[in-house]
């Protein structure tokens, strides 16, 4: 009877233990899940940040280009500009050339007329 008596209260334990490792497996299986919807989520806005990494890269390179183009029209320009700035000036010197000319010109005429009368 002793001898049944302890074998019940084995059969007991063991039933316990057997419980507590069936809680602990459904347990991990939980957390299990959890931390995989946790790593679907993580993965999920990893990929959103790498498309929106993306799309900043691809503005920013727009912007890039279009501020390139923009420094080669305005140097065209600058060129364009001191090209002009130096014909003007080349101009402004045969004017005055020709001026002085005009002038001798001119005082060759009076002195002419002078000699004239």
């Amino acid at each position: 009877a002793r001898e049944d008596e302890r074998i019940e209260m084995y059969k007991s334990e063991l039933h316990k233990v057997e419980e507590r490792v069936e809680n602990a497996r459904e347990d991990y299986k939980v957390e299990k899940r959890g931390q995989e919807e946790k790593r679907k989520r993580f993965q999920s806005e990893i990929e959103d940040l790498k498309k929106e990494f993306k799309e900043r890269q691809g503005t920013l390179d727009s912007i890039r280009a279009e501020v390139e183009d923009g420094n080669r029209r305005l140097s065209q320009t600058t060129r364009s500009v001191n090209d002009v700035a130096h014909r003007v000036s080349e101009l402004n010197s045969t004017i005055e050339t020709k001026s002085d000319e005009l002038k001798a010109l001119l005082q060759r005429k009076e002195t002419l007329d002078a000699e004239i009368e």
